[in-house]
């Protein structure tokens, strides 16, 4: 190194000259320092961290560049598998009916006669009662019935389609005591005398004409529900009055009830689907007509018990397929004298001639299906 004083010319690493002592070396600013340190610094950094970073920054580009080019691809394929997905889903026709409900019109007879077959249950047992206590057992009794139903369309426009109900045959068994009764009921028995349903061009029911008799008016009028107009969905309940005969024992009684019927639900049924559909009965009795012997009835009957049901509405044909109505409770009647009472019917002595209360305790089966 050459002195910058004398230009003598030194050997390399000396810190002065060695003619003039002129210092050599000079020690190195703070700017020259700290700019030496940060560039050692990074020179020294690990490698892996800065490799880091950079595989970092050249994969953001790459996926950038990816979806630049691709991701309008990617939207329409994810929107076409959703929608996939969405007709798959639809196109279940249990989905479609929970989604847009049904409408319970009924199409019955439409394309030909329809035959259902009917039949009840009915098991009654009875007390006399003086006041508090019991005056005498009566004589249990169950009748079975049993019968085919026709329903033929009797005539139709635009506007209404008449219907005729009509039972085919009816057979009666009955167990009074110890004795048993079979019976065919006659085709003119009132009892059994065709009746007739009206219905609406959408298949509301309208009317349902001779619906109080004893056999047929109960058949026709838990046949041909009054389902209401629209789309009904799961959950959606509504209130039908309702009025019909039966007998109870010997006694006929005309209830009056409120039926709140419940879709409960779709589900697959003989091939097709079906709307499961209960209901709750509250009933009252509105009339008594007694047998021959209890002619003086001191006042009116009162009833506790309750009813409920059960039926099934194939949805693609609109026809009811079944109804099942189970009911029954204690029946009190009052009379003004229990020694009117036949003694082939008690259970023990002839009983004295003083007011008092008969207590029918029954269960009633009801039940229709379509064959």
């Amino acid at each position: 190194m050459n002195c910058p004083r004398c230009n003598y010319p030194n050997g390399p690493g000396v810190e002065f000259c060695t003619c003039c002592h002129e210092i050599l070396l000079h020690a190195p600013s703070k700017t020259f320092m700290r700019t030496l340190h940060k560039s050692s610094r990074m020179t020294h950094a690990p490698a892996s961290h800065s490799s880091f970073w950079n595989n970092r920054k050249h994969f953001s580009k790459k996926m950038k560049a990816f979806f630049h080019h691709t991701g309008p691809w990617l939207l329409i394929g994810g929107g076409l598998i959703l929608l996939c997905f969405g007709m798959v889903y639809y196109s279940s026709p249990i989905v479609r009916l929970k989604l847009n409900g049904v409408h319970l019109d009924n199409r019955t007879a439409q394309t030909g006669p329809v035959t259902y077959l009917a039949g009840n249950e009915v098991n009654t047992q009875g007390w006399a009662y003086r006041g508090e206590e019991m005056d005498t057992p009566l004589k249990n009794q169950k009748v079975t019935e049993t019968g085919t139903v026709s329903v033929e369309l009797a005539s139709g426009d635009d506007t209404h389609r008449i219907l005729r109900v009509r039972v085919k045959e009816w057979i009666k068994i009955a167990e009074v005591g110890d004795r048993n009764i079979q019976q065919v009921i006659p085709m003119n028995h009132p009892s059994i005398a065709p009746s007739t349903v009206i219905l609406d061009r959408q298949g509301t029911v309208v009317d349902r004409q001779q619906a109080e008799t004893v056999r047929t008016g109960r058949l026709t009028d838990f046949l041909f529900p009054r389902f209401p107009k629209g789309s009904e969905r799961i959950g959606d309940s509504w209130t039908e009055p309702l009025t019909w005969m039966e007998t109870v024992g010997e006694w006929k009684v005309r209830w009056e009830g409120n039926i709140q019927w419940t879709l409960e639900g779709f589900e697959p049924c003989y091939e097709n689907l079906c709307a499961r559909l209960t209901y709750q009965v509250k009933m009252d009795p509105q009339q008594l007509m007694p047998p021959e012997w209890a002619a003086k009835i001191s006042g009116s009957p009162s009833f506790e018990g309750q009813g409920h049901g059960e039926a099934l509405y194939e949805v693609k044909e609109k026809v009811l397929l079944s109804n099942t109505f189970s009911y029954g409770g204690d029946l009190s009647i009052p009379l003004s004298n229990l020694g009117d009472i036949p003694w082939d019917q008690r259970v023990g002595d002839h009983a004295p001639s003083e007011a008092g209360t008969v207590l029918l305790r029954f269960t009633d089966k009801f039940d229709i299906r379509k064959l």
